[in-house]
């Protein structure tokens, strides 16, 4: 389980939950539940989806919501703003010594919880979206994710609001979405440039900008 209730050996960040997930793909289609399959994620879960997505054919798309790319520059952040005496006692060396002590007892190193290197053959059309408010994500991580793969289109959300809140919003751009997603699962042609057109256009309406615009062509 989540939210703090996993003992310290079973953390590798995403690399062996992605490994889960794919999983859980192959069993619904061996059970006969129809294709397609779409990931969906919220930060951990965002970089475990696009990571599950680049090991595995089984998904037809992702949205990805505040997806991260290195854990330490996360975990130092978040660091930062717990309350006192918690943030006299997370020290950078201690934060450093439990990140080791993670990779040491999963076998799972911290290079290869880094997301990028994961991505280097990535094909799974892909929206993410990031707000500029974030306070644990800084705008270069999902940057450095989209620069990955022409296949993922980065939209960075101006009033987002800070990482934990980011989500709530959601209202604001989940149609649009559902109107990529439909094009890109059901029409007779894959995900093409018009309809990331159509994307780019009602996500413009609601004030969200794309960065940079070429990421929004999936070839």
């Amino acid at each position: 389980p989540g939210h703090g209730q996993s003992s310290a050996s079973q953390v590798t960040f995403g690399v062996r939950a992605a490994s889960s997930i794919n999983r859980l793909a192959a069993s619904l289609q061996s059970g006969g539940y129809p294709k397609p399959y779409v990931l969906f994620g919220v930060s951990l879960g965002a970089t475990t989806a696009l990571r599950a997505a680049a090991s595995s054919d089984h998904w037809a798309a992702v949205v990805a919501l505040a997806p991260f790319d290195d854990v330490a520059v996360v975990v130092d952040n978040v660091a930062s703003e717990l309350p006192w005496p918690l943030h006299w006692l997370a020290t950078p060396r201690r934060r450093a010594a439990v990140l080791r002590e993670i990779a040491a007892q999963t076998s799972v190193t911290l290079e290869q919880m880094r997301l990028t290197p994961a991505l280097m053959h990535y094909r799974t059309p892909t929206v993410g979206l990031h707000s500029k408010q974030d306070d644990w994500i800084p705008y270069a991580q999902p940057q450095r994710i989209a620069a990955s793969s022409s296949y993922i289109a980065l939209w960075l959300y101006p009033n987002g609001g800070d990482h934990r809140m980011f989500a709530v919003p959601f209202w604001r751009y989940c149609e649009p979405l559902f109107s990529w997603l439909d094009q890109t699962l059901y029409d007779q042609q894959p995900a093409s440039t018009p309809s990331c057109d159509r994307l780019q256009e009602a996500l413009s309406d609601q004030g969200i900008e794309a960065q940079p615009p070429e990421r929004i062509i999936f070839d």
